[in-house]
């Protein structure tokens, strides 16, 4: 890797003696050769596979031999006097380029340090370097500093600082460096260490609020958010402010991290710089974002198997950068730990003085210590190793440095006997059990590693991604945060809080819903559907654990069952009676139904940040009270019918009319079915009454209002029914970024439609304001008149260079068929990568297949839509005929994407799933 005496070998064979003026050029030319050959060769080291810690050395050998070699030049190599006159200056790498870490296509930064009064020669031969570079093609940072002025610049400004901290010298005088380098760690020292290591920690919080909080970010920043590379460089920062060490193999070497440690940050920085300079070969102009079709793209330029135990590329890249990018943050928070935040004597002084003994363990300051100077104490009893987290859980103590040191460095003592040990399992139970406190004190487990040895399984999910569901998080650290999320509800404000504070205080089997919650989704490690592998993985657990018949009952219940909850308060009518007799018959009884809610509630809050709402906690809730309902008092299907427009609801119309006229309500009412009633409230009718009698005198009418106690608006259109009405409709949606959450579509007898839309500003993801209502409002308008080519505005919009990013081939795509949900209606779902118009496409399909939509269940995540529609054919029937299911199937599978997409026909005779059929 002597790539300097190979330019210099280049220089060397053109005359010295030539003149200046035609010189130049040629030592240009040769040298522009040089970076492109070289260039090449590393790209193709890159491409062949090379580590990016190797690629990234390489590259920063090239730049140096660059720059040296250029500098050597402009001195005047072999002329003694010219040279001495340069003598008191240093040319310095800084920053990146200084850590000796440019990864492909980096900008470098460089500053000649001089001392004293700089003088013409060399502010020209600052020039000459400079020129030459720029020619080449480098994008360069340069200044030119004394001593004095860098020293003053670092003092104002800590981003100059930490730059001219990993600075190295490329050339020149390396006393001029070394003195430099003296006096700027005094006037750090001088300004305070532990000020500059809180400025640096909140700088790394105001970047996180920027690019991602979350190491789990769907689409990281691979600089900036938790767990990037900045992280890394905060970590060495911080050990050069506090203990002088400026590389992570210095900071093992001086005892600070553990060699499994170090050899862990180097894999995690071999793989990320190898990311990044990927990225870098990319002209997307999208800079550090890890975007969802990037993570494909670089899955498969990395050669990751297409599928392994049913697991896509993307995603095992996207599980080891998340393995990677974890012990990256890890590292940078031990950094600031052990930087700003040391033990101190008083404190040590503290333990060794004060406390008190229990289980000899000593207590003081709110921490558990463990018993000084005996390193055999675990391995005298494993089973302390649970009961020392237990203990601390139980008393609300936090483990010393030392605790956790000791159980980390001890948790191979938990092996297959440890497991089955009943003293272990006890203090497992309890820690279960213990709701308020179970989520921090099991993820502190999995922090120090007994999580995944005492429940191997779950080390089977570590960092697993999984792209056919809306979670943002790996399976594991969603399981964690599900667990967690019990500690939230007390807190909760929205509607059904009131009732899952009350199931919360009255749960039973507390240590079984915490056990049911940790392994919900670990049958996502294996090949078939997760919910079956999830009820074996569980019935081993709890086997091992000695659990009783009526505990293993509940424990498979509620991981058979984890999905229900979700998925009918979601994309099921709530308003259909049969659907909750069902549900309720399949729950059994008021026990089971309140640890199912609190599972799913618990679920559904860790999906991701963003995901839980109002509108879905008023769901759930709604289908948890009609459930409870039912099981309370279940009404005999014999009971009489009573007309639904002679209902205390109806007549309650009457007082948002003017006239209060019931004859009026009545024949409204009987031009719809039964279901709209139990749709809408007494005003919300009133109003579509007030709508329909507005087309007397014009085609069509819409309102928009903000939906009362959501962060959603309802928009409603009353029009004169058509085909492709509903399309139109949700075409005009699409082209002003309108997200539909759900959709109630009705036409009257007579042929007026009344279609009410839950929506919410795709940008925002909150309520459409004045100004975007007015847009969406002109744009539904022309449509509703036939003015408006939405399919042209659609593609327009896909068209968007800031939405091109999102999509991302390798996520399912599927039409099914439901006869089952429904008795009036087929339900057909569909599930596809979301992107602008995929709702307005299928409801256009639909439209031209002939079948009337009655209802639409929106769900739509950052990577894939599941859409629920309820529909009828020409006749007001069923879908059962094969033939024109498949057909249906087909068409729908067409407008998905161009990749397959999967298709399951509904047996006529008994509706459930006949063959699965790919679409062409």
């Amino acid at each position: 890797m002597d790539y300097l005496d190979d330019i210099k070998h280049r220089f060397a064979e053109i005359d010295a003696s030539a003149p200046a003026d035609s010189r130049r050029p040629r030592l240009l030319a040769v040298a522009k050769e040089f970076v492109l050959e070289k260039k090449d060769e590393i790209l193709a080291m890159h491409l062949s596979g090379a580590g990016g810690a190797t690629i990234v050395a390489h590259y920063t050998s090239m730049v140096d031999s660059v720059v040296k070699a250029i500098y050597f030049l402009a001195i005047g190599k072999g002329d003694r006097p010219r040279r001495d006159r340069y003598r008191s200056h240093a040319l310095l790498a800084l920053g990146g380029y200084g850590r000796e870490e440019l990864c492909l296509c980096s900008d470098i930064d460089i500053m000649l340090l001089h001392e004293g009064r700089i003088e013409r020669p060399l502010e020209a031969m600052n020039e000459y370097l400079l020129y030459f570079l720029w020619d080449l093609g480098f994008e360069v940072g340069h200044s030119v500093r004394s001593s004095g002025e860098a020293l003053r610049l670092a003092g104002e400004d800590d981003t100059i600082l930490t730059s001219m901290l990993e600075s190295r010298v490329l050339a020149g005088d390396s006393r001029v460096h070394e003195e430099f380098l003296e006096r700027l760690a005094a006037q750090l020292k001088s300004d305070g260490v532990r000020r500059f290591i809180r400025k640096k920690e909140r700088e790394r919080k105001r970047a996180y609020r920027e690019a991602g909080v979350e190491i789990y970010h769907v689409e990281p920043n691979i600089k900036q958010t938790a767990g990037g590379l900045r992280d890394y460089h905060t970590g060495i920062w911080i050990a050069l402010a506090r203990f002088g060490l400026k590389t992570a193999r210095q900071v093992f070497n001086a005892g600070l991290v553990t060699e499994e440690q170090f050899l862990r940050l180097e894999q995690a920085l071999d793989f990320l710089w190898r990311v990044r300079n990927q990225m870098r070969l990319e002209d997307s102009g999208l800079q550090d974002m890890l975007t969802l079709s990037r993570q494909e793209r670089i899955a498969n330029a990395f050669g990751y198997p297409p599928s392994r135990k049913g697991a896509l590329a993307v995603e095992l890249f996207m599980q080891d950068y998340y393995t990677h990018a974890a012990e990256i943050h890890r590292f940078y928070q031990d950094m600031l730990r052990l930087g700003g935040l040391p033990e101190t004597h008083s404190r040590a002084k503290a333990v060794r003085r004060g406390g008190k003994i229990e289980r000899g363990l000593r207590i003081a300051q709110r921490r558990v210590y463990l018993p000084a100077k005996d390193t055999n104490w675990f391995r005298e009893n494993p089973a302390r190793i649970l009961e020392v987290v237990w203990y601390s859980q139980k008393h609300g103590l936090r483990l010393s440095e030392g605790a956790a040191s000791g159980i980390r460095a001890n948790v191979n003592l938990i092996d297959d006997r440890f497991r089955v040990s009943p003293v272990a399992r006890d203090y497992f139970m309890a820690i279960l059990s213990d709701l308020s406190r179970v989520g921090s004190t099991v993820r502190q487990m999995a922090r120090l590693g007994i999580l995944g040895r005492y429940l191997p399984e779950f080390s089977a999910v570590k960092h697993l991604v999984r792209y056919d569901s809306f979670h943002q998080y790996p399976v594991d650290e969603h399981s964690l945060r599900a667990l967690e999320n019990l500690a939230v509800i007390p807190h909760l404000r929205e509607i059904g809080a009131d009732a899952l504070k009350g199931v919360l205080a009255e749960a039973s089997s507390p240590e079984i819903l915490s056990l049911a919650i940790l392994l919900h989704d670990l049958g996502k490690s294996g090949q078939g559907p997760h919910v079956e592998e999830g009820v074996r993985i569980a019935e081993a657990v709890g086997q091992r654990l000695a659990l009783s018949e009526e505990q293993m009952r509940t424990l498979r219940f509620l991981i058979q069952s984890h999905l229900k909850m979700t998925h009918l308060s979601q994309y099921r009518d709530l308003d259909d009676r049969e659907i909750i007799r069902a549900f309720a018959s399949e729950v059994g009884s008021a026990e089971y139904l309140n640890l199912l809610y609190l599972l799913t509630f618990a679920d559904l809050y860790a999906v991701r940040q963003g995901a839980w709402n109002d509108w879905k906690s008023a769901l759930l809730f709604q289908l948890y009270s009609l459930t409870k309902q039912m099981l309370a008092r279940p009404a005999p299907p014999e009971r009489e019918r009573v007309e639904y427009w002679e209902t205390p609801k109806a007549r309650a119309v009457c007082e948002y009319l003017k006239s209060g006229d019931f004859a009026s309500v009545k024949k409204h009412l009987s031009l719809l079915s039964p279901r709209y009633l139990g749709c809408f409230s007494p005003k919300e009718v009133a109003e579509h009454m007030r709508m329909a009698d507005s087309l007397r005198s014009k085609r069509s009418t819409v309102k928009c209002a903000p939906l009362s106690g959501y962060s959603l608006s309802q928009i409603t259109v009353c029009a004169r029914d058509r085909i492709g009405l509903f399309a139109e409709i949700v075409g005009a949606f699409a082209s002003q970024r309108v997200s539909i959450v759900s959709a109630a579509i009705f036409t009257r007898s007579d042929g007026i439609a009344i279609d009410s839309f839950q929506v919410v500003d795709g940008a925002t993801e909150g309520p459409l304001a004045s100004t975007k209502w007015a847009l969406v409002k002109a744009n539904l308008k022309k449509a509703l008149r036939g003015e408006l080519d939405v399919t042209e505005l659609i593609r327009r919009a896909e068209r968007s260079p800031r939405l091109v990013h999102r999509t991302m081939s390798s996520l399912r795509r599927g039409v099914y068929f439901d006869n089952y949900a429904s008795a009036t209606h087929t339900v057909i779902d569909v599930e596809a990568p979301d992107r602008i118009g995929l709702l307005y496409d299928i409801a256009s399909t639909l439209s031209s297949l002939g079948l009337n939509l009655s209802l639409a269940k929106i769900a739509t995540d950052v990577r894939q839509a599941r859409d629920a529609f309820y529909v009828t054919d020409g006749e007001g029937g069923k879908i059962t005929n094969p033939l024109r299911i498949e057909e249906i199937s087909e068409k729908l599978c067409r407008i998905l994407a161009n990749s397959r997409g999967s298709v399951v026909p509904v047996d006529e005779q008994t509706g459930k799933a006949k063959r699965r059929v790919k679409a062409k």
